[in-house]
């Protein structure tokens, strides 16, 4: 596994030995797993698109498996290649979640995930490790960019255990798919649970700048006596984002129209850090 990489695929270990041929060729060469949301180079090579998304981000843009120039975006194995696609769709595997008995092709992995009939052992009781195996398979999903099935999975997550960093997983993923209020609830009930939670404050700050309410935003960064760096880095983003709203409604009371108009641009597209 490459240094710095966050591990994207499908572990190796719950795939069927009488499928290690087929495997042998879907095995993403930055993770050494097997392909989660394979993508295809221009050189025929597939690779996680979490996966790969991070390589290029951090290298020059040349395949990390023969180092031929990547001149172009990378396409969905599904596109690039139907018949690998459906290679890859039909190996056997095991469920990722400890002490669930389901096996099945890779295909249903997704669809097995997400069954509110899943995740039973082999004694038909509820699978141990449950939560924590599907907010880590909805982890992934959100690396994937893939939200909606990310959503589906914190939720499913919290169905058996309503943990606060499961919250704040799936509201990140309610901010990426523009849903401020949602992020918000989910952020202010984690913080019920454990009001220390950074990553809840983090979160409860992002949406409630997306909801254009940056004086609540201030106050819940005021209630935090003392931040982590990350709090402190949005903190100082939030400061900067209040004193170009404020010089943005002065422009315009002045009858600076301009000035006033580039400001109010500059604070609806802003971004935290």
């Amino acid at each position: 596994q490459s240094p710095d990489v966050q591990r994207m695929g499908f572990p190796l270990e719950l795939c069927a030995e009488a499928d290690e041929n087929h495997v042998a060729e879907f095995i993403c060469v930055i993770c050494t797993s097997l392909v989660e949301s394979p993508v295809a180079s221009e050189c025929s090579h597939i690779f996680c698109v979490g996966c790969i998304d991070q390589w290029l981000g951090r290298q020059e843009h040349r395949c990390p498996t023969c180092a031929a120039p990547i001149h172009r975006a990378l396409q969905p194995l599904q596109q690039a290649s139907p018949l690998a696609w459906r290679v890859l769709g039909r190996v056997r595997v095991r469920c990722p979640l400890a002490g669930c008995a389901w096996r099945g092709e890779y295909s249903e992995v997704g669809s097995h995930l997400t069954s509110s009939e899943s995740h039973v052992g082999s004694s038909g009781g509820a699978a141990p490790g449950t939560a924590a195996g599907l907010r880590e398979q909805a982890e992934l999903k959100e690396e994937a960019r893939h939200f909606k099935e990310a959503i589906t999975l914190y939720s499913k997550s919290l169905a058996a255990e309503h943990a606060p960093l499961t919250l704040v997983g799936r509201g990140r993923v309610w901010l990426q798919l523009g849903q401020p209020q949602q992020a918000h609830a989910d952020a202010s009930a984690a913080l019920a649970l454990d009001g220390g939670c950074a990553p809840a404050t983090s979160l409860l700050v992002r949406a409630l700048v997306q909801l254009g309410r940056l004086d609540d935003a201030v106050r819940a960064l005021d209630a935090v006596p003392v931040k982590d760096e990350a709090l402190a880095r949005i903190e100082e983003s939030v400061d900067a984002l209040v004193a170009a709203d404020r010089a943005a409604r002065d422009a315009y009371e002045r009858g600076d129209f301009e000035s006033a108009r580039r400001l109010f641009s500059v604070v609806a597209e802003w971004q935290l850090l």
